[in-house]
């Protein structure tokens, strides 16, 4: 996943194409499959780009408050023995 700035807005693209003067891409929330959802962007108008896999961040997201949660409920599970 490529994101990065054009004007005020934040784009989030996959399937990234880099061309001469241009970069292309699939919207994040669109399928890869869905070739003509393409859009481009001069070089020109982008800043502050950064790639990376949302989806790792994701999994972060979900696992480490339920491993909180799971440990907290066991620690007060024994305080009440």
């Amino acid at each position: 996943m490529l994101e990065f700035r054009v004007r005020d807005t934040t784009v989030r693209l996959h399937a990234v194409r880099f061309e001469r003067d241009s970069v292309s891409g699939i919207p994040w929330l669109t399928h890869t499959s869905c070739d003509s959802c393409r859009v481009r962007y001069a070089t020109t108008e982008i800043s502050g780009a950064r790639v990376g896999r949302p989806e790792t961040i994701g999994w972060f997201v979900f696992f480490v408050p339920l491993i909180l949660l799971y440990s907290w409920i066991h620690a007060f599970d024994g305080l009440a023995t």
